[in-house]
């Protein structure tokens, strides 16, 4: 049996640092970069603001600076969102994405979608994980140590959520009501 390509859904958040508006582009930057290259999906969607876009253009460098490419269309798209705290836009982004991958082609299903909700404003966090819980779909946010109050580079760890609970909460409920 072939091996099911995987897609790696990633919110963008707009990047903050005190200092400057580019240092928390290049700062988030690098810690998508971390987790693209923990995951090594063989595709990357990212669902991003006009703004949050300047971020990919630095994971872009990053690549580059691996002496690797990271080009669009090829190896990953933009889905842009622009209504980032309208919780209902945000889930139709990434259900309309899920449905391309996985529903479109039944017969065909490749693709492994792993969903990560670190980033992004807490609307769209908080859509991509009800998306996810919603369609099954391996759910992820990057941890490490917050000693400094966000997690340190380098210390990234990827936390795949086990929503096993909820599923079986689910399923009583189904079968009490």
């Amino acid at each position: 049996m072939k091996r099911k390509e995987i897609v790696l859904f990633m919110t963008v958040g707009t990047g903050f640092n005190s200092n400057s508006e580019e240092e928390g582009f290049k700062l988030l930057a690098q810690k998508l970069y971390s987790t693209i290259n923990k995951i090594y999906p063989n595709y990357v969607i990212f669902f991003a603001s006009q703004r949050s876009k300047h971020t990919i253009r630095y994971i872009e460098e990053l690549f580059q600076k691996d002496n690797d490419e990271f080009i669009i269309n090829q190896d990953y798209e933009i889905i842009s969102i622009e209504a980032i705290d309208d919780f209902n836009s945000c889930f139709e982004a990434f259900e309309s994405k899920i449905w391309e991958l996985d529903y479109k082609n039944e017969s065909e299903k490749k693709y492994e979608i792993i969903m990560d909700y670190t980033s992004g404003t807490k609307t769209m966090s908080a859509a991509m994980a009800c998306c996810g819980m919603f369609y099954s779909k391996a759910l992820i946010s990057i941890g490490g140590d917050r000693s400094t109050g966000e997690v340190s580079a380098g210390t990234e760890i990827i936390n795949y959520q086990n929503l096993y609970k909820i599923y079986d909460k689910f399923s009583l409920m189904r079968i009490l009501f």
